[in-house]
């Protein structure tokens, strides 16, 4: 192996000296020290690197504009236990998977800077477990694009400047967002994002303070399942703003075959959970919906609405039940905008406490009086 001569006091550039020993390594651990960068730390196939958690901090200067640690067209390589520290710059990787399989990225702390966190780009097979990442000028704390087998564990984002979402994943088969938690400023946008990706799964995530849906998932795709997350304030600012929302995108790209289970949603500003047009083949159940449409207390929203957003956008073969709708400024069970569900059915469901009884369609029914509700 090569000898280990990176300075690590946060002023020498470190970045020869740490690419000559992760070429030379197998199996290394970088010792702890500050290491100031001035181009990416590269990666090979069949590594195993560890660094010393926060005593190990990688500096990047302001040369470094592309990404941190790259892990491009590689494969069974691990990366571990390492604090990044980037410059203020919106467009950047700090941790870059990109046509590679079998990578793992474990024990990660971003604090500050880059745009992109992690950027998972046409992988398969890969892991990314207790992600850190706290405040900085991100867009997406963690991007999954064209990957198959992508698996998130344990991840926390708080508190991006300019983000867009904390967790985004866009086309692909198979990315999983498990036991996470998201907490974002008022200038972003999406807690959870999932659009296109066949066989997605958000399961177990604490979402809040999101400027716009908490979690929303949809686009062209089959095998959605959002399960056991809890999702707190949404803010108004007009457009979304839900606790939940599943829709597809055109007629053409339909979301189908899905599952919203055992999630609670508590003051959202529209509908704490939403389905709406060119959703297909759903079941809506064991929810918890409590305190929504706080900001917009009107009939174009309710505690679960069933709509089209737009003419044409029809939502068809959704069952709903045995959901708990409590307290809810609007109707507490559906309203249809544009577009009536058809062919589906409401079956045990208990709303309490909520705005005026209205029956829209004969398959749309709002509801505010305690008891269950069957409508088939």
């Amino acid at each position: 192996m090569t000898a280990f001569t990176a300075v690590g006091d946060g002023l020498t550039d470190d970045t020869a000296a740490l690419n000559a020993f992760i070429a030379a390594s197998d199996y290394a651990v970088i010792p702890p020290g500050c290491y100031r960068t001035s181009a990416p730390l590269v990666f090979r196939n069949g590594q195993r690197i560890e660094f010393s958690g926060d005593s190990s901090v990688i500096k990047p200067d302001g040369s470094v504009t592309d990404k941190v640690l790259d892990l491009t067209g590689i494969c069974h390589t691990s990366v571990a236990h390492v604090r990044v520290v980037p410059p203020a710059n919106a467009d950047l990787k700090c941790v870059n998977i990109d046509a590679s399989s079998h990578v793992n990225v474990e024990r990660i702390r971003f604090d500050g800077g880059g745009g992109y966190p992690v950027f998972v780009k046409d992988s398969a097979d890969c892991d990314i477990d207790d992600m850190y990442i706290s405040g900085g000028y991100l867009k997406t704390g963690l991007q999954v694009n064209d990957s198959k087998n992508v698996t998130v564990r344990r991840p926390k984002v708080y508190a991006g400047y300019q983000g867009w979402y904390g967790l985004q994943s866009l086309r692909g088969k198979n990315v999983k967002f498990q036991d996470g938690y998201v907490e974002k400023t008022p200038n972003n946008y999406f807690g959870v994002h999932s659009w296109g990706t066949n066989f997605a799964v958000v399961e177990g995530f604490h979402v809040e303070n999101t400027r716009r849906e908490a979690i929303a998932a949809g686009g062209s795709s089959v095998g959605l399942k959002i399960i056991r997350n809890h999702c707190i304030w949404t803010e108004n600012v007009g457009v979304g703003d839900f606790g939940i929302s599943v829709a597809g995108s055109s007629a053409t790209a339909i979301v189908a075959d899905f599952l919203v289970d055992e999630n609670t949603t508590i003051n959202s500003a529209h509908d704490g959970v939403a389905i709406a047009g060119w959703s297909q083949r759903g079941l809506v159940t064991r929810n918890n919906i409590r305190d929504a449409c706080m900001a917009n207390a009107d009939s174009f929203h309710a505690g679960i609405k069933l709509y089209g957003w737009k003419a044409g956008a029809m939502t068809t073969d959704i069952q709903t039940s045995d959901n708990m709708i409590s307290r809810i400024a609007s109707p507490g069970l559906f309203y249809s905008v544009y577009e009536h569900p058809e062919m589906g059915s409401v079956a045990r469901n208990t709303v309490s406490r909520n705005k005026t009884f209205n029956l829209a369609s004969p398959h749309v029914i709002l509801h505010s009086s305690s008891g269950s509700v069957n409508l088939t």
